[in-house]
């Protein structure tokens, strides 16, 4: 079995040299099947669950840029492609023309591809970040933890945006955190 994921959260985590990692209540190797009864949850918990957190409501927040975006430079890609066809047959069959016509349509497709990357590595993005979500939630959900969170995004200042997040905890002595970031946007 892994491990690692439940002791790096763990206070009781213990690197040896020699055995690599035990844990220091019993000063053994872990050994579990599904989950440690003896876990004692470590501050990295919060950390983790506030940057994952966090990095989804930030990609989340851009959704509607990202797809104005993306529907606007496809329809202005898609406008000038047309724009160039219809121009190569009102043209003479002149070298330059030609050569015009044919750099107006590369224009056009190299707007409408960097449009289309644009939207898939969001989509990437998003799903990268709920995938990452639904991992940690599933680990908590063997040691019966969960909990709901809050983030809200303040107003930014110089290309810096004050993050605040508040998580709270429902099944475990701890109720709730709450943390502030700045990101640099």
């Amino acid at each position: 079995m892994n491990y690692s994921k439940h002791c790096d959260l763990c206070k009781n985590k213990q690197m040896e040299l020699k055995n690599g990692l035990i844990c220091s209540l019993t000063n053994k190797k872990p050994d579990f099947k599904i989950y440690c009864t003896k876990i004692d949850f470590s501050k990295d918990l919060q950390q983790i669950l506030e940057s994952v957190n966090i990095e989804l409501e930030v990609i989340k927040k851009d959704k509607i840029s990202i797809y104005l975006s993306f529907y606007l430079f496809s329809t202005i890609g898609t406008f000038i492609i047309f724009g160039g066809i219809s121009l190569l047959k009102s043209t003479e069959n002149s070298r330059y023309a030609i050569e015009i016509v044919f750099l107006v349509i590369s224009l056009g497709i190299s707007i409408f591809t960097i449009t289309y990357h644009n939207i898939k590595k969001y989509r990437r993005k998003l799903h990268n970040a709920k995938f990452d979500k639904y991992e940690i939630d599933s680990f908590l959900k063997k040691y019966r933890i969960e909990y709901t969170s809050k983030t809200s995004f303040n107003d930014k200042v110089h290309g810096t945006q004050q993050i605040d997040i508040e998580i709270n905890f429902f099944n475990k002595t701890k109720k709730s955190t709450r943390s502030s970031y700045n990101i640099d946007c």
